[in-house]
């Protein structure tokens, strides 16, 4: 996942970052470091990327996050 498709991932959920960072269990710093492809953070975690899609094509994947959208 490219910190492109991360954000877009983000925002196609509904999600400011704070509760995306919050849903997914990464510091918010983090992510907004990950959004911005800066490396000091390192990778994108490949279980946030998987869940982030599950989470936009399975309705009961954002139900089980707490996901309202």
């Amino acid at each position: 996942m490219t910190p492109d498709e991360l954000r877009q991932a983000r925002e196609g959920l509904g999600l400011t970052a704070v509760a995306f960072a919050k849903v997914f269990g990464v510091n918010e710093r983090t992510l907004r470091s990950w959004e911005k492809g800066e490396a000091r953070s390192g990778p994108i975690r490949p279980s946030v990327a998987v869940l982030a899609r599950l989470a936009l094509k399975h309705a009961h994947v954002r139900r089980e996050l707490g996901i309202n959208s």
